[in-house]
């Protein structure tokens, strides 16, 4: 019938997953489901927004981080609770949207990418407040820094460079962890550290990289 799932986000209690559904009325809508079987939830649904991406759950897994896409070409980055009720708008950056968001693992802080100050070619990774206060942009070299992803011990994150894997600190420190790696696309990071990426080459490839022990 036309209508079907996109991007999705698990809770971290792996006990729900949240997902993108585009409905028969011709736009998205965000909606939940148990993984162990059950009927859907319907979270937010505004065809206005008609364009939903879930990123991320909080730690208490109350809330799912979510980019809205408004007709009027602003995205919004936006908390939806889990259990239903009013979308929380943190920022909204006009018609630029972030390729990833992700979550501290204390839950006070977020991570995203978008456009450099002034520039509308460069990318740079920015943190936010998970209350909407304290933005920051985390990366100052020119270039193309996408796709943030924190590590599990939340004092470091990573991020794709060009075609470069680097995990920096919040003080600036950076590693490049490896180098050529085409169209990469880091996914996540699991709980055993270990973070998982995409090489598209036509096809899409996924590999798994254990980053425990490099800082």
């Amino acid at each position: 019938g036309g209508e079907f799932a996109y991007f999705s986000a698990i809770s971290r209690d792996s006990k729900a997953v949240a997902y993108a559904w585009f409905n028969a009325d011709g736009f998205y809508e965000l909606r939940v489901v148990p993984l162990g079987g059950g009927q859907p939830r319907t979270l937010f649904r505004n065809p206005e927004a008609g364009f939903v991406q879930p990123c991320a759950w909080t730690p208490d897994n109350r809330f799912i981080l979510t980019l809205l896409f408004r007709k009027d070409n602003v995205s919004q980055i936006a908390l939806i609770p889990a259990a239903g009720g009013e979308a929380r708008v943190l920022r909204s950056l006009n018609w630029v949207y972030p390729k990833r968001m992700d979550i501290s693992p204390d839950g006070k802080l977020l991570i995203y990418d978008s456009f450099a100050p002034g520039s509308t070619v460069d990318r740079t990774i920015y943190s936010l407040a998970l209350d909407g206060t304290a933005g920051k942009q985390l990366v100052t070299e020119p270039g193309s820094h996408l796709f943030p992803l924190f590590a599990p011990d939340g004092k470091s994150f990573y991020y794709l460079s060009g075609e470069d894997l680097v995990r920096q600190d919040f003080q600036g420190r950076k590693r490049i962890l490896a180098g050529n790696l085409g169209r990469a696309l880091p996914l996540g990071v699991t709980v055993a550290g270990k973070l998982y990426y995409g090489v598209r080459t036509g096809a899409s490839d996924v590999f798994l990289a254990d980053v425990r022990d490099v800082t």
